[in-house]
């Protein structure tokens, strides 16, 4: 199936993550505007949660410019 549809199966829950790990960031952000206080954890986890999205999401790109390029080699 990700050979099939790589954006479908790893671009779309790649995108799902990386925009929650900006609000995760943002809620981070926003908690020590009102408080002052820095949760590392949280911080780590928005960490984890965008960098989680944006690899899935260059494998995708990765995955459906590869699958394109044998599609073509293989109509010629």
């Amino acid at each position: 199936m990700t050979e099939e549809r790589p954006l479908l199966t790893l671009g779309v829950p790649g995108t799902l993550l990386f925009l929650i790990g900006l609000g995760t960031a943002s809620y981070v952000i926003w908690v020590f505007n009102q408080t002052r206080y820095f949760s590392i954890p949280i911080t780590l986890i928005a960490l984890a949660l965008i960098f989680s999205g944006l690899l899935m999401m260059f494998a995708a790109l990765m995955l459906y410019s590869l699958t394109r390029l044998a599609q073509r080699i293989t109509r010629c």
